[in-house]
């Protein structure tokens, strides 16, 4: 998987982890549930103003405080980088980073 960062351009962070702010070309293969996870928890901490590591997989979006405005704009953001048309109920069909992640990545049900 190809991975860009959003602000500086670089593939990766100065410890060679792949930063929380990448996003990935979707030329290449699917995305995994993880790739995706990490996606939401930066998109996450971001909305909420906290440290991605404060971020819990499962716990539910609620418990972070997005409200249905919140929740319905992380959709469309969502929507937005995955180039695909999703329901801006989403959040609240599957409440949790982990669920929404595992879904998107075709890993559930």
């Amino acid at each position: 998987m190809n991975l860009q960062n959003i602000e500086d351009g670089n593939s990766q962070t100065g410890e060679g982890e792949t930063s929380a702010h990448a996003v990935a070309t979707l030329e290449d293969e699917p995305l995994t549930a993880e790739e995706i996870q990490l996606w939401l928890v930066s998109k996450v901490a971001e909305l909420v103003a906290v440290d991605p590591d404060e971020i819990d997989i499962a716990e539910p979006f609620a418990r972070f405080g997005l409200d249905s405005i919140a929740a319905a704009g992380l959709a469309g953001d969502l929507e937005d980088w995955l180039n695909r048309r999703l329901p801006p109920t989403l959040v609240w069909d599957y409440p949790t980073i982990e669920l929404l992640a595992q879904h998107l990545a075709g890993d559930s049900d």
